[in-house]
């Protein structure tokens, strides 16, 4: 019984060291990978998504009245010249 409990731990300990550890070490690499990469992409996203809005917030004050003025003059013509 002696050479059973020995073997049986060393093939314990040899699959602690080369099978788990290697897998629970990979998985833990792969873990983080993924969170970094999700962590980057969804910045990235958010930079797309609020480009125009930046963008038209960045513009000065004047540029911005005169576009609204210039919408507000077609809507008016539109509708003038639709009566």
């Amino acid at each position: 019984m002696g050479i059973k409990s020995a073997v049986k731990e060393w093939m314990t300990e040899k699959y602690e060291n080369w099978v788990k550890q290697p897998i629970e070490k990979k998985t833990l690499e792969l873990e983080n990978f993924v969170s970094q990469q999700v962590h980057t992409y969804g910045n990235k996203a958010k930079e797309t998504a609020y480009k125009p809005v930046d963008y038209y917030q960045q513009r000065p004050t004047f540029h911005r009245g005169l576009f609204w003025i210039g919408v507000g003059l077609l809507i008016v013509l539109w509708i003038i010249s639709g009566s």
